[in-house]
């Protein structure tokens, strides 16, 4: 489930896609529970209770709908928003520090945004050279940006224990970092997973 902007001032529709084939389900107006619930009320009790997981966004308009039918669905944070959510919070970093800065600093952190958000491997030569030297005089948004590695990282576990593990070290790093954004982010993490740190529920499974 999703929202997709259909117009400028805010027009959005909602979308729900088979995960397995890519099959268009349901498309509605809006973004509210209201927009999933003439969905969600069509299949029978049977038929909902063989629903495994929904995926969704961190909205809790959906989460609220799928909860109320389909009590036994795993509710599975996606991994595209998961990864939006932590880049918003290095860039927020990144200009908390810049309005920090002194005015002759300032042009150290101005225009490095892209670097900062980007994929290493999206890098050439002269960026990983501009991002280390940035990083190195910058000792706050280093942190956020490790962090912001780390947590792709933990994509690539094929191991669900060990990704587990591996997501329950980078929350407790998250939280001691002492940058809001993350310690805010991660206890929105925490509040909306089910179980605690270890639950599939909540967030997306590094799998995924």
């Amino acid at each position: 489930m999703d929202e997709k902007a259909v117009r400028k001032g805010h027009g959005y529709v909602t979308v729900i896609f088979n995960g397995q084939t890519g099959e268009l389900l349901h498309i509605a107006e809006g973004k509210k529970k209201e927009s999933v619930k003439a969905f969600l009320e069509q299949p029978t009790d049977k038929q909902r209770s063989a629903i495994v997981a929904v995926g969704l966004d961190r909205a809790g308009s959906y989460a609220t709908a799928v909860e109320a039918y389909l009590p036994n669905a795993d509710i599975v944070r996606d991994r595209f928003h998961l990864v939006m959510n932590v880049n918003q919070a290095v860039d927020e970093v990144r200009r908390s520090q810049w309005r920090a800065a002194r005015k002759e600093d300032r042009t150290h952190l101005k225009g490095h945004r892209f670097l900062i958000l980007a994929n290493q491997d999206r890098l050439d030569l002269r960026g990983h050279q501009k991002l280390d030297a940035l990083l190195k005089t910058n000792e706050p948004l280093a942190k956020a940006y490790l962090l912001k590695e780390q947590f792709r990282a933990l994509f690539s576990n094929r191991s669900q224990g060990r990704a587990q593990h591996a997501l329950e070290n980078w929350w407790a790093r998250a939280r001691e970092s002492g940058r809001q954004p993350f310690q805010r982010l991660t206890k929105g993490f925490l509040k909306q997973s089910k179980r605690g740190p270890a639950s599939s529920s909540g967030m997306a499974s590094p799998q995924s």
